[in-house]
């Protein structure tokens, strides 16, 4: 599978919903491959906004890539709980989760993702 920061050039569509700067530069350091820095600029949108369920979905996902898998999902589980209709959500919790061997969780959490968005040819793409 494809590291995750790479993947989420897809949810670009999270860029052109969110006016706070902290959450454009940690967007641009995600695309600079720079995980570490998008982490704490993510991290300064929650302290804002706690409930920024993208800016959790980011968060998981970066969590993930720097190999803190139950980081990763604690966020990924906030970020479904306060928007469930954010289908790049279920895919990189589906990730994770496939990482971690819970292979029950990553097959549902896959079948969402696509029943939400199925025209995202990444989320079937990572599965081949």
């Amino acid at each position: 599978m494809k590291p995750l920061y790479v993947l989420l050039f897809v949810s670009s569509f999270c860029f052109s919903q969110q006016s706070d700067p902290n959450f454009l530069k940690g967007f641009e350091e995600l695309m600079n491959e720079k995980p570490e820095k998008a982490l704490k600029s993510f991290s300064k949108v929650l302290r804002k906004d706690p409930k920024n369920a993208k800016a959790l979905m980011f968060t998981g996902s970066i969590k993930a890539v720097l190999g803190m898998n139950n980081d990763a999902l604690i966020d990924l589980d906030r970020s479904i709980a306060l928007d469930p209709q954010i289908a790049e959500t279920y895919h990189y919790r589906s990730l994770v989760c496939y990482s971690n061997n819970q292979i029950k969780d990553a097959i549902a959490d896959v079948s969402k993702a696509i029943q939400l968005d199925p025209l995202n040819l990444d989320t079937y793409r990572d599965w081949e």
